[in-house]
């Protein structure tokens, strides 16, 4: 019986690996496709993955608050979520100024100035991020200068989106 117990720890043992690795494969695959990341080499995204959290959110979940110190930069693979801005002197008013899905990220922009989040993220749908610590961030920054081609765009695309979101409100 304990050779037979063996074997099937054996292969339990083995198939656990091949799943974990598996799943390694998807996410860094899956990581690789946002505009930042897609610029690092496998052994860098690696080593980037590893000092890094997988975050997972639910519908409803608050990603980011308007006006908090951004600790990290999340870089969606999968869900979509939604930014909010609210006035403070208007009470519970909100207004969306951008979607967010698969190759978007939070926080990003703040790797330039440090400046807290400038709206709250809201899943809509189960959102799976890979949540990079900022100082890493920061890192991978002052070693890839490309990078800041890549925000700048980032930056334009979403002042774009948001003036138009401003627009319909006025």
């Amino acid at each position: 019986m304990t050779v037979m117990q063996t074997k099937t720890t054996a292969l339990l043992d083995s198939a656990s690996a091949a799943v974990e690795k598996a799943h390694l494969r998807y996410r860094r695959n899956a990581a690789s496709h946002h505009g930042l990341l897609e610029t690092l080499e496998a052994t860098e995204l690696g080593i980037l993955m590893e000092a890094s959290l997988w975050m997972t959110a639910e519908e409803g979940d608050v990603l980011a608050n308007q006006g908090e110190a951004v600790d990290w930069v999340a870089f969606i693979t999968t869900g979509t979520a939604r930014e909010e801005v609210a006035d403070p002197e208007k009470g519970a008013y909100r207004a969306v100024v951008n979607f967010l899905s698969a190759g978007d990220d939070i926080g990003l922009l703040s790797l330039m100035d440090r400046a807290p989040h400038q709206s709250s993220v809201i899943a809509m749908r189960r959102i799976q991020a890979l949540q990079v610590p900022i100082e890493v961030a920061e890192r991978y920054l002052a070693v890839h200068p490309e990078w800041y081609r890549l925000i700048a765009k980032v930056a334009v695309s979403r002042f774009r989106a948001s003036s138009l979101w401003l627009q319909a409100l006025v």
